[in-house]
């Protein structure tokens, strides 16, 4: 079962682009404070045997380059759009711009029909690889997984709630 565990993690790790600063180790272990049904998780980074890192040679330079070269480099992914998935009726809605205005008027790039969202409620911005959404002020507030907030940094599947509206953040 731990080479299984270990299989799915690396290949879950590899299909994000994640990488171990050492080889991953999973132990099963009994312990009677746990009840049946309930997992707990540990991790712990053994530093003897991290792998080492070169030091950039003294005479190295910052380069510049395009989101194009960065995904062909490896640094991020340019693939498929990122998009939010409204939880209650499956809606799919693309975010294949910079800025992405969402509220319940209009003139928004995301209309939401839902007295508890705000006319402009949110907006969200994509700066390289990163996404943000920020709350414009809104009547009824945001939330990043059921957590208040005004501005935040998404993640992949991060829960947002926006008035009573619930949405899943893909990338």
């Amino acid at each position: 079962m731990t080479r299984e565990l270990e299989n799915y993690l690396l290949a879950y790790a590899d299909e994000k682009n994640y990488r171990f600063p050492s080889d991953i180790l999973i132990v099963i272990e009994k312990n009677r404070d746990i009840k049946v049904g309930d997992l707990r998780i540990e991790a712990k980074l053994d530093e003897e045997h991290v792998r080492k890192v070169e030091e950039p040679k003294k005479n190295s330079h910052t380069a510049i380059i395009s989101p194009e070269e960065a995904a062909e480099l490896g640094l991020y992914s340019s693939g498929e759009e990122a998009f939010l998935l409204q939880v209650e009726t499956g809606s799919k809605f693309s975010i294949d711009r910079d800025l992405v205005k969402i509220g319940r008027l209009e003139d928004n790039d995301i209309i939401i029909n839902d007295p508890s969202v705000s006319r402009h409620h949110a907006e969200l911005s994509r700066e390289g690889p990163t996404y943000i959404i920020r709350d414009l002020g809104s009547t009824n507030g945001s939330k990043i997984n059921q957590s208040p907030m005004r501005e935040a940094i998404l993640e992949d599947e991060d829960c947002i709630t926006l008035g009573k509206t619930d949405f899943i953040f893909r990338s």
